[in-house]
């Protein structure tokens, strides 16, 4: 069963193809499920907002660990990008 992935509204708690089918259908339909995606948001922008702003405001303590830990965890890299970010647009940080 660990060839399923879980999927509570299933018959037995798992999704109906394998996982390796489920890749395959990706693959194949990858387009198909992007526009599919761009349509939802632009026809449901507001409630996405909605949501987004609900899910920040109950979880502003999660996120801002998170971020905390991100950026203890990346500080080098930050640093590297902010810096190559200034020199790259010298007239915009000026």
């Amino acid at each position: 069963m660990d060839a399923f992935y879980n999927n509570k509204n299933g018959k037995h708690g798992k999704m109906s193809r394998c996982k390796d089918c489920d890749k395959l259908y990706y693959q194949d339909n990858r387009e198909r499920q992007l526009e599919n995606a761009k349509e939802y948001r632009e026809n449901n922008k507001e409630k996405i907002a909605k949501y987004s702003k609900a899910y920040r405001e109950n979880n502003k303590e999660a996120i801002s660990e998170y971020k905390l830990k991100y950026n203890v965890e990346n500080k080098k890299y930050l640093q590297d990008y902010h810096s190559s970010y200034r020199q790259i647009n010298k007239k915009k940080c000026s």
